[in-house]
């Protein structure tokens, strides 16, 4: 198999743990189809970035994890160049969902190798929090207000569930302390919504929170980010709405709004809470965000 040598971004804490013992086999699936690789096995994704910024130039980079381990060396993948592969074993995998890839399945991402590559989208996003302005890339999606209420819940979940299961138990369990703040969104300069919210994601995927479909109509290459806006509803209403975000059939509800753009910003009134391919990254006011079209060498397939 013709393909560049891969530095493997291994994230030993995705997948509840899991991720660090499924190594050796997909070590075994590497050396079998003939893949020059190195090993990034770094405990912060601080750390992983500086190792991926300092590998030759012709050195592609693979990431073993969930959307979180992507994310750490997306700067590189975007600033740098370098061609990007999905394995995954995350968590949420909610990317990997977008391009079909079941959690573990490490030969069909592998078998990618000996296709051309593919150009696909990504977010740039800047953001207020504590007074200063920070910014990230993206390449699932983010949300702001219920969604990044529950994120900050998954981690409190029982061992036993996974993926969409742990999405339900952290939304459930938000219920009580839910929240909805008075939010502004402008998209491409022109005011687009503006009333209390319960939720408000941009989304370059089609997925969030292990398979939730936020954004039904993702396209990764059509130059577009899709928002979506949860306008305040009653707390009895709120499982009925998941539901219905799980299957994909939630665009027709009285209380959603959806439209792709390329620019988008949110004001809230109330600090709310962020997250950003599933990292909750705090309390914000502020934020926009932009497509890159094509900014990411993806290795995998998309479709």
């Amino acid at each position: 198999m013709t393909s560049p040598p891969l530095a493997v971004v291994l994230n030993r804490r995705a997948g509840v743990g899991r991720a660090g013992h499924e190594w050796p086999r997909l070590r075994g699936e590497l050396e079998a189809l003939g893949v020059e690789y190195c090993l990034i096995d770094c405990d912060t994704p601080a750390e992983a970035l500086t190792q991926a910024r300092a590998l030759p130039a012709s050195w592609a980079l693979a990431t073993v994890g969930g959307d979180g381990t992507a994310a750490s060396v997306l700067p590189e993948a975007i600033e740098g160049g370098r061609p990007l592969l999905v394995l995954p074993y995350g968590t949420g995998n909610d990317f990997a969902g977008t391009l079909g890839l079941r959690p573990g399945d490490f030969r069909s991402a592998l078998r990618c190798l000996s296709r051309p590559p593919e150009r696909v989208d990504a977010l740039r996003v800047t953001y207020e929090l504590d007074g200063t302005e920070q910014s990230a890339y993206v390449l699932n999606g983010l949300g702001m207000g219920f969604d990044a209420q529950l994120t900050a819940m998954l981690p409190l979940a029982p061992a036993w569930t996974r993926g969409a299961v742990r999405y339900v138990w952290a939304a459930l369990g938000s219920l009580r302390a839910m929240q909805t703040n008075h939010c502004a969104v402008t998209l491409d300069g022109e005011p687009w919504a503006s009333g209390p919210t319960m939720l408000c994601s941009v989304m370059n995927a089609r997925t969030l929170g292990g398979g939730f479909q936020f954004n039904p109509d993702a396209d990764l290459s059509d130059g577009q980010l899709n928002v979506v806006l949860a306008a305040a509803v009653h707390r009895r209403e709120v499982p009925g709405l998941i539901a219905r975000v799980r299957g994909g059939h939630h665009l027709t509800h009285p209380a959603v709004k959806y439209h792709p753009a390329q620019v988008a910003e949110l004001r809230w009134d109330q600090p709310t809470y962020l997250h950003i391919d599933g990292e909750v990254r705090g309390q914000s006011r502020w934020l926009r965000a932009e497509v890159l079209s094509g900014a990411v060498t993806l290795l995998n397939q998309v479709g």
